[in-house]
């Protein structure tokens, strides 16, 4: 297996002027930015139990 198929992502090369090193700490911050960002939209255990009281409350009191 090559090793660039391990990555998550594509490799980027880097802009002209920043040393690879300090441009790869940067993209790699970037990322998990980016990934800390999207797991921030996953509801908590808290907000999911509340709407599971929700919907058995409602689906008590409901005249169907």
């Amino acid at each position: 297996m090559d090793e660039d198929q391990l990555l998550l992502r594509p490799a980027k090369p880097p802009p002209a002027g920043i040393s690879e090193d300090a441009y790869r700490i940067t993209d790699d911050l970037d990322f998990i930015k980016q990934q800390l960002s999207q797991l921030s939209r996953i509801p908590t255990r808290r907000e999911l139990v509340g709407l599971k009281m929700w919907m058995d409350w409602v689906w008590a009191c409901s005249p169907v």
